[in-house]
């Protein structure tokens, strides 16, 4: 068994190990950055924010990596992003989304480890954070956030978010729930002429989409005695879509003409996924 010096920053309150292996980031360090949840905490290391861009854009692309297999969480191989030293289950749910669901409050440190690590049961070539939750019986926290959004000729676009988390006995759990409202708008203008530049005709038209989005998440963990460990996460994202589009046309010497084009859809989109961890 081979053992590492450990020397203190206190004035960041971050230690580094002997070996520069594992860089250790104490809630010290974030205070002055003052975190509302894991993702604020997270955004505020070196190097991790590369890593929850490329999750999103493994995200945006179907949640796939290059050829064609599906990755769970930040991937078996690469850089990872670990709570107390277990990766994070649930392709369907995207990791940013859970990670601004737990609350900054639950966080004790922040570990960066390089390299193989006897500590946790994942091994990865890339970057590990492994996040170390505060320690207690049965501990739970909530916090909620709420904003919006205004420009001119815009509606107000509301954002509210609420998050529930903690622990209870041998399951961990966190519920979480946001609505989210977007609004495009786009105007455009053509005038068409001829190759003798002689005007023939125009049109206008002003296309104003608005978009609805109720998320309700939830993420369950139940930790059994002999070290086997079943995970349950949901998602359920209702949502809606209303598209409104006035055009306006006119030929040359004629009349304008307008024509209301319009969109409703509704979208409803519910996910499931069990998995069942033992250890041998």
């Amino acid at each position: 068994m081979c053992s590492a010096m450990v020397s203190s920053l206190p004035s960041f309150g971050q230690t580094v190990a002997e070996d520069q292996a594992i860089v250790t980031y104490n809630k010290d360090y974030f205070t002055r950055y003052e975190p509302v949840t894991l993702l604020d905490m997270l955004q505020r290391v070196p190097g991790v924010q590369a890593i929850i861009d490329k999750n999103k854009g493994q995200q945006n692309n179907s949640g796939t990596s290059s050829g064609g297999k599906a990755e769970r969480g930040f991937g078996s191989g690469g850089d990872q992003i670990l709570i107390n030293s277990k990766r994070l289950s649930g392709k369907a749910n995207k990791i940013s989304d859970t990670l601004a669901r737990i609350s900054a409050a639950s966080v004790q440190r922040v570990d960066i480890i390089r390299g193989a690590s006897g500590d946790i049961d994942v091994q990865s070539q890339g970057l590990v954070v492994n996040v170390i939750m505060a320690e207690g019986a049965d501990t739970s926290s909530t916090f909620w956030k709420i904003g919006g959004r205004y420009s001119e000729t815009y509606v107000f676009s509301p954002d509210f978010l609420i998050s529930h988390n903690g622990s209870k006995g041998n399951i961990d759990y966190i519920l979480g729930a946001s609505v989210k409202q977007n609004q495009h708008i786009d105007h455009r203008f053509d005038q068409t002429y001829t190759p003798g530049r002689v005007f023939s005709a125009d049109a206008e038209r002003r296309s104003d989409n608005l978009f609805k989005t109720l998320k309700f998440n939830g993420n369950l963990t139940y930790n059994g005695e002999n070290g086997d460990e079943f995970r349950l996460n949901g998602q359920f994202e209702p949502g809606t879509y209303r598209k409104r589009e006035p055009r306006f046309t006119r030929d040359l010497n004629q009349p304008k003409v307008l024509q209301n084009w319009s969109e409703d859809q509704k979208k409803s989109e519910v996910g499931t996924r069990r998995r069942l961890y033992q250890r041998y």
